[in-house]
């Protein structure tokens, strides 16, 4: 008895995308602070305690 493969070549196309799925989400301002001119801009989905850490450095070293 005699075996037979066959080789199958995939065959991928792309998919037109529509200009709406295109739009880049804006991320959403979560907290926003300036203290002597230096700007921290936080954003939701940020790690809260790496944030709360900056927060503190910037804080001590502005003055």
């Amino acid at each position: 008895m005699e075996e037979k493969h066959e080789i199958i070549m995939p065959s991928f196309t792309t998919k037109a995308k529509s200009v709406n799925k295109l739009k880049k989400a804006q991320p959403h301002l979560a907290a926003q602070m300036t203290v002597n001119g230096i700007e921290l801009t936080i954003f939701k989905g940020t790690n809260p305690n790496l944030a709360v850490e900056l927060a503190k450095v910037m804080i001590r070293y502005a003055h």
